[in-house]
């Protein structure tokens, strides 16, 4: 008799979804939005991953989405200056500055960037870390990051499935009209959150979970729901797939969801093509360790002519390619 050990989920098949080298992807959320799209970079998918910054909860992301359909320009107004830096209330702290003019060409400049990749999207992927927002409290408006000002300043909530899908149905909509092939991935973060208690933690999952199913059921055919989450607490549910923090995914984790990911969304061919590409970026990412110039420029040359190979034999990857790097497959022109 067979006995089985794990709920082992199986990839979500027959969405309509079929995600490739040669289309366009964006990914916005939480840390477990940034390690898989981390991976995706990594198999030379042409993927933007996080142009905010790491952002937890979903009235931000939602906010967020909306500054880039709407092409917002932010200027120095929109900053707030605490502890020598200047922050942007809807930006991680990677894009904060000491200097405002800085701040601000950062922020402009990658928000232009990801604005201008929404018509060409195949898929947008929208990762919910908590249901927990902290709002100002001299402006009602919920933040993405509180940059450590003083408590005082913000009050802390749960927001509600409805405030969720009543802040998205528009925003959906609206994409739609601005690129009508895109998908949407929404999927929860198994990061759990400790801080609120394992109870709270599990409240806030639960709310997040209710919303994506809604959306999913409201847009059918547009939205689908990714179990990211299942898939950690219920496929692999063993403290042996967690970092050493006992919250987090361990890369072992992370590599078997982004698996998931990939059977779920991608052809045999895709898959085959991204393993390709992972091997040839890990190449890239090598560094010769040792004293000899002459062995450093041949396993380089090598390398150079592996990649054009590589694009020889799949085309499209050329445009990701010549972005990332240019000195390599610059070298003919």
């Amino acid at each position: 008799m067979q006995i089985d050990l794990r709920t082992e989920l199986q990839p979500i098949k027959g969405h309509g979804i079929d995600l490739n080298h040669a289309g366009a992807m964006m990914l916005m959320g939480s840390c477990f939005a940034d390690n898989i799209g981390q991976r995706l970079v990594q198999a030379m998918f042409d993927a933007d991953v996080n142009p905010f910054g790491t952002s937890f909860n979903p009235l931000s992301i939602a906010r967020q989405l909306d500054m880039l359909m709407c092409g917002t320009c932010l200027s120095e107004a929109d900053l707030v200056y605490h502890q020598g830096m200047w922050h942007s209330m809807m930006h991680h702290s990677a894009f904060s500055s000491c200097d405002a003019t800085r701040a601000l060409e950062s922020m402009n400049r990658r928000m232009a960037l990801a604005a201008g990749r929404l018509p060409q999207l195949q898929a947008l992927v929208i990762t919910w870390g908590t249901a927990y927002v902290f709002a100002d409290n001299a402006t009602g408006q919920v933040v993405n990051n509180c940059h450590k000002l003083p408590s005082q300043s913000f009050s802390r909530r749960r927001v509600s499935v409805d405030e969720i899908v009543d802040a998205y149905v528009p925003l959906i909509e609206r994409l739609a009209t601005i690129n009508p092939n895109v998908k949407i991935i929404l999927t929860v973060s198994p990061v759990r959150h400790l801080a609120d208690t394992l109870h709270g933690n599990q409240l806030s999952k639960s709310t997040l979970l209710l919303a994506a199913d809604e959306l999913a059921g409201r847009f059918q055919g547009r939205c689908i729901y990714f179990p990211s989450y299942e898939a950690l607490v219920d496929d692999l549910r063993d403290y042996r797939f967690y970092a050493d923090d006992m919250v987090h995914p361990s890369s072992m984790a992370v590599e078997y969801i982004y698996r998931l990911f990939l059977g779920s969304f991608c052809s045999d061919a895709t898959v085959s093509t991204a393993v390709e590409c992972e091997r040839m970026s890990r190449r890239l990412a090598h560094r010769v360790m040792t004293d000899s110039d002459e062995q450093r420029r041949s396993f380089e040359q090598s390398t150079q002519s592996a990649l054009k190979a590589l694009i020889a034999k799949y085309p499209y990857l050329s445009r990701v390619c010549s972005d990332r790097y240019p000195t390599i497959t610059d070298t003919d022109k």
